[in-house]
């Protein structure tokens, strides 16, 4: 939660967020095909991380437009865990 209070308190009033968990499974395929047409996407805090999002067929990412105007920002990994992990230590860089 504290990930999320973060990236509120730098969204307010000019940005916003989505997550999204699984989203292959809208078209009925898998990460590793979901992945191909979505390859520089979403940012995976290590190769490793990737590829245990594509063997346990498990995506969650977080798009976040912060106080800019015309940059986001896409974290991913395999699960919720995971991704507020990525996201809270690449915000104390």
């Amino acid at each position: 939660m504290k990930v999320i209070k973060e990236i509120i308190k730098n969204t307010e009033e000019k940005g916003n967020f989505s997550i999204e968990w699984n989203p292959q499974r809208t078209n009925y395929e898998t990460v590793k095909e979901y992945l191909e047409y979505n390859p520089d996407y979403l940012d995976f805090p290590s190769e490793e991380e990737k590829q245990k999002a594509i063997k346990e067929n498990s995506l969650v990412f977080l798009q976040w437009y912060s106080r800019t105007p015309v940059s986001f920002k896409t974290y991913a990994a395999s699960s919720f865990e995971a991704l507020f992990e990525y996201i809270e230590k690449e915000l104390k860089k």
